[in-house]
């Protein structure tokens, strides 16, 4: 039984294969065999990743588990290379891992909003290298996939299959992180802040650690997949779209532990949570902030994660809140307006039957009111243009 209902609502769920099947399966040779690379690309930083966070004195079945992963993967790009072994006899392979991308620099991403390093369009890796793509000597996390967008003069068919797909990676990766952050925020404010046990936040704790390993591996994966549609050439408009990830887009949201709390409405969050390039009837589309159809939650269509729900709410109660500020200084306009013709009317009514200095005075007292009145609808009329003149 989950008391401390620890547990998020996963709208995930489901094996590697059904995850490719949404986002559409490769179906030509050509693109099974890059998307076998990327696929490959993603389990190397994964694994660069875990042999890193290893302890300085790690246990044996720790070692044991790398040196197992590091096999298979061999394997696996030994039949990568065989299936294309001309992809890089045709091409001179260039390295696009320098060190503008390291194992650590999505690391503390909670302490420190700046932008990893040079995480720009700018890459100092584009001489060749003479490391042979096969595994070698060379740690299989380590070896240089033949993919086109690692290869100088290779095929621009390829290039093409391999930027679309790398689309479509730059999204399932997006995707995939706002879940983790989603479900840390979670973490944080649903279980940390509410538990009866230290037992219970020691566990919560150590489940943060494991996010944290995972957001910042997923952000390397997103950083290698925007490095290689640069390399492929892709226009602005798709850069524009999957932009450069920085720690800041990477921090918790903190809205969920103080809702009301003064100016929380104005706070906006990373342009990652603010995409909306899903298929409305997708199961991912659900993640998204989108108000377009209302629905009450059901065992297929689960509700917003929190992160999503109490920023979605925010933004909502802030564009509510200027839409009756709208209307109410379109009113104000008015009942300005009318206020001057009253006090107007008033002074033209004062000059009969006064004396003649009284008339005078009264006559400047509505010629003045009239001024004002005048240079108010003049003023509202340019900027309200709805509004209507009280004359």
């Amino acid at each position: 039984m989950d008391i401390m209902q620890t547990r998020a609502v996963d709208t995930h769920s489901g094996d590697s294969a059904a995850s490719h099947e949404s986002i559409g399966v490769p179906a030509s040779p050509d693109e099974e065999w890059v998307q076998l690379g990327i696929d490959l690309e993603e389990r190397q930083l994964t694994l660069q990743d875990q042999a890193r966070r290893l302890q300085k004195e790690p246990r044996e079945e720790d070692e044991k588990k790398i040196d197992n992963e590091r096999h298979l993967l061999g394997v696996q790009l030994a039949k990568f290379l065989a299936a294309r072994p001309y992809v890089a006899a045709n091409g001179v392979i260039i390295n696009i891992d320098s060190s503008e991308n390291p194992p650590e620099c999505f690391d503390d991403f909670d302490n420190d909003g700046t932008t990893p390093g040079d995480l720009s369009l700018v890459n100092d890796g584009n001489t060749a290298v003479s490391v042979s793509p096969g595994i070698g000597d060379i740690s299989p996390e380590y070896s240089i996939l033949p993919l086109p967008s690692r290869m100088q003069g290779g095929s621009a068919s390829l290039a093409a299959v391999e930027l679309r797909l790398r689309i479509l990676q730059a999204q399932r990766q997006l995707a995939a992180l706002r879940e983790k952050i989603a479900e840390k925020s979670f973490m944080y404010s649903h279980v940390m802040r509410v538990a009866p046990q230290t037992s219970v936040r020691t566990r919560a704790r150590s489940a943060i650690v494991k996010l944290d390993a995972q957001i910042s591996s997923q952000s390397r994966a997103y950083m290698q997949c925007r490095k290689a549609m640069v390399h492929l050439d892709a226009d602005e408009k798709v850069l524009g779209k999957y932009r450069i990830l920085s720690k800041s887009d990477l921090k918790s949201s903190t809205a969920l532990l103080d809702p009301n709390r003064s100016g929380s409405s104005n706070v906006s969050l990373s342009w990652i949570w603010q995409m909306n390039d899903l298929d409305l009837k997708s199961p991912q589309a659900l993640l998204e902030c989108v108000c377009l159809f209302k629905r009450e939650p059901t065992e297929l269509f689960p509700p917003f994660p929190p992160v999503q729900r109490v920023h979605f709410l925010c933004a909502q109660a802030q564009r509510n809140c200027w839409k009756e500020e709208f209307v109410l200084v379109g009113y104000e306009m008015i009942w300005t307006s009318r206020y001057f013709l009253h006090q107007m009317k008033v002074w033209r009514e004062r000059e009969e039957g006064a004396s003649p200095g009284a008339r005078s005075y009264a006559r400047r007292k509505a010629a003045m009111w009239k001024n004002m009145l005048l240079n108010a609808e003049k003023k509202f009329l340019a900027v309200h243009p709805d509004y209507i003149s009280q004359e």
